[in-house]
């Protein structure tokens, strides 16, 4: 009979090995290497979760306190490609007639325009080629018509990208990198939003809901 369970207990093992490779106790940072950067991340309490295709990650006091296998949530909607065409050269932060919000990736313009026109800064750190979450905020907040219009009004769109199916400019990549740095980004998407004077206001994530919610928080932001 011990025998038998030990050879059942080992099977159970080797089939969530490959998800649960990392254990409790492990560090932050012995996450991010054996998994990589997370899709998301949210903090309660004093504890964070990260959040991978197949895994939540807790930490709590800087080292995994939990590790609970997940299923992965089903892809959005592939959005209808848009027709190629010239880049619009319409002001930052304001939308086109057909909604089509405008973004910089110039961390330096985004912040002189916002001085200028007493705007928000919006600056989104995404995945946009690989991360699931950030694809579903995309579908179900930033490609909508309230949103749209709300950063019309209100924000400076600033995109501040990682992607892995294609190559930006060495100036852009290290842009990219001293930002992440600078505002401690641990995951993806997060959102961070500044005064007009560059102020730190709040770090947003995804959350479920559509453009109502998420453009609450923001409203209240001041």
């Amino acid at each position: 009979m011990l025998h038998r369970s030990l050879i059942a207990l080992s099977i159970a093992l080797l089939a969530v090995s490959p998800a649960l490779a990392v254990q409790a106790g492990d560090t932050y940072d012995s996450v991010i290497a054996e998994k990589g950067m997370p899709l998301g991340s949210m903090t309660v309490g004093q504890s964070q979760i990260l959040k991978y295709k197949d895994v939540e990650v807790k930490l709590t006091g800087g080292k995994v306190a939990s590790v609970r296998a997940v299923v992965a949530p089903p892809p959005p909607p592939s959005p209808t490609p848009a027709p190629t065409r010239a880049p619009s050269r319409a002001p930052i932060g304001e939308a086109s007639a057909k909604n089509t919000l405008v973004w910089t990736e110039s961390y330096e313009e985004a912040i002189s325009v916002a001085k200028a026109q007493n705007r928000q800064v919006f600056m989104y750190f995404t995945g946009s080629d690989w991360c699931g979450w950030c694809k579903r905020l995309n579908a179900e907040v930033l490609s909508t018509a309230e949103f749209a219009k709300y950063a019309h009004e209100r924000l400076v769109l600033l995109k501040v990208d990682f992607p892995r199916q294609f190559k930006q400019p060495a100036e852009l990549v290290a842009q990219n990198l001293a930002l992440a740095r600078r505002y401690r980004i641990d995951g993806y998407p997060t959102v961070v939003v500044l005064s007009s004077e560059g102020r730190r206001l709040a770090d947003l994530g995804y959350e479920p809901g559509g453009p109502a919610p998420f453009i609450g928080t923001l409203d209240g932001l001041r």
